[in-house]
């Protein structure tokens, strides 16, 4: 579609397709929005001005952690994004509203840099991520990426430190989720693969027998997170387990 196409869409969305990955279709729903620059208003120009330097700013911090991810570059790359991230942050106060979306770029680059043991702490990441999720609230279009994104922070510190609330957090969180996406989509098929679902289910299962209200509670979710086939029957047998030790 030519620039002149999009204009004429005025407020309407439209969708933009990308190809196939992994199965899966990628889409975005964008808007169009004219920007005209006049000299009666001062702040809607200082506005645009902003939002540029935003945008600039964070494609920038991208680029940057996309070079370290690949691993062409060293420690000094991931300073770099998260440098860009950390400035785009600045200009956007809890009220912006790119906040969410800031705190969550600066999140994901802090945790790429503890999966390559480049960074010692994760609690930042998950802490920037928690806040993230806490402004996109049920029914905002972003939340099943939080979601996403900070199960992803929980797991990989669970990998690392067997802490129990961790993996139990990553189920509710799953199980919400999983409620948001359709089968269809590409974070669908990403949250239910061997990393994901399956790991937080198979590592549930192997966590010892609690037959308290939260242990219980625990082993329900995990058995709803559970396929329809009798794969993860060892769920069911926890669960069963849970609720004898109870009683």
């Amino acid at each position: 579609m030519l620039w002149e196409g999009l204009l004429d869409l005025g407020d309407k969305p439209f969708d933009l397709s990308f190809p196939p990955i992994r199965g899966a279709c990628p889409s975005l729903t964008l808007k169009v929005a004219s920007v005209i620059a006049c000299a009666s208003d001062v702040n809607g120009l200082f506005d645009s001005i902003n939002n540029c330097r935003i945008a600039r700013d964070t494609d920038m911090g991208h680029i940057q952690l996309s070079e370290y991810m690949r691993g062409r570059g060293e420690v000094h790359i991931l300073d770099d994004a998260m440098n860009y991230f950390e400035l785009v942050l600045d200009q956007c106060p809890v009220d912006h509203l790119d906040h969410a979306a800031a705190l969550t770029n600066l999140a994901w680059a802090c945790l790429q840099g503890y999966i390559h043991k480049d960074l010692r702490g994760i609690y930042i990441a998950t802490s920037l991520l928690w806040d993230a999720l806490a402004l996109r609230l049920q029914g905002h279009p972003d939340r099943p990426v939080s979601l996403y994104y900070l199960i992803e922070a929980l797991i990989w510190h669970y990998s690392y430190h067997a802490t129990t609330i961790d993996i139990f957090k990553s189920a509710q969180l799953f199980h919400e989720l999983l409620l948001l996406c359709s089968e269809d989509t590409y974070l669908h098929s990403i949250a239910t693969g061997k990393n994901g679902v399956d790991y937080v289910i198979r590592t549930c299962n192997n966590l010892p027998i609690d037959g308290s209200n939260e242990g219980i509670y625990l082993r329900r979710i995990v058995l709803g997170l559970c396929p329809l086939a009798n794969q993860h029957n060892p769920s069911l047998n926890k669960f069963t387990k849970a609720v004898k030790a109870h009683f």
